[in-house]
């Protein structure tokens, strides 16, 4: 009998694997303290627990505002304005760092020492079973010889698909202009706003292109 599944974190989780984004959070903490020290403040939990909706929302008011301050208290504001357009290309670069990071953590999950489960073994082992996996690991294909298996979002063997599927609104966002009026040319203005497009864009899943993949592998 053919048999589709779809199985989620929970499925590694529920083998022993320490998977979560809390522990994505402790792995960046130990190796890269750029990207984790801009993150950490961002989140909408301690857990990092809805950490791919959360990153639909970013909020970079933090890291102009600063400079806002300095004009504010009498600073050059040539000056500071230019170190907000530096400060947010800074963290786009920072943002385009995210999938090779995720992948590395990714790489330290030994999927070899998950616990097989009897109960999932029992059920599949007499049936043309096809899997809609949404996890990045190969649990699947290592611990049970599976073959037949849709990884949604990618693997290690590819590119990984991370992110949000929110659209951009501008509310949510820092409104570069009420930061910036008065001080800053347009030619600035449009580049702040093009950097945190662009950190939103990169972050944003193409779910077209990932039901179109889910669509060919039942088609075959």
């Amino acid at each position: 009998m053919k048999v589709l599944f779809i199985i989620g974190n929970g499925f590694d989780l529920s083998h022993g694997l320490h998977t979560c984004y809390n522990d994505f959070k402790e792995y960046l903490y130990e190796t890269d303290s750029v990207l984790y020290d801009l993150l950490k403040n961002k989140m909408s939990d301690f857990l990092w627990s809805n950490f791919e909706e959360d990153l639909g929302y970013l909020d970079f008011s933090d890291e102009i505002s600063y400079y806002y301050r300095e004009i504010e208290d009498g600073f050059d504001s040539y000056s500071a304005v230019n170190n907000m357009v530096v400060t947010l290309y800074e963290c786009r670069k920072i943002m385009e760092s995210m999938n090779y990071f995720v992948k590395k953590w990714i790489k330290t999950i030994d999927t070899s020492k998950a616990i097989k489960r009897k109960r999932f073994f029992d059920l599949i082992k007499n049936n043309e079973c096809y899997f809609l996996s949404f996890n990045y690991t190969d649990t699947l294909e290592k611990k049970y010889n599976i073959r037949r298996v849709c990884h949604i979002h990618g693997n290690l063997k590819g590119k990984l698909i991370l992110g949000h599927g929110e659209k951009y609104i501008h509310t949510k966002e820092c409104n570069i202009k009420d930061y910036t009026d008065n001080y800053a040319t347009f030619s600035e203005l449009i580049e702040m706003q093009n950097n945190i497009d662009f950190i939103h864009n990169i972050l944003k899943k193409d779910v077209y292109s990932l039901l179109k993949k889910i669509e060919n592998f039942l088609s075959n």
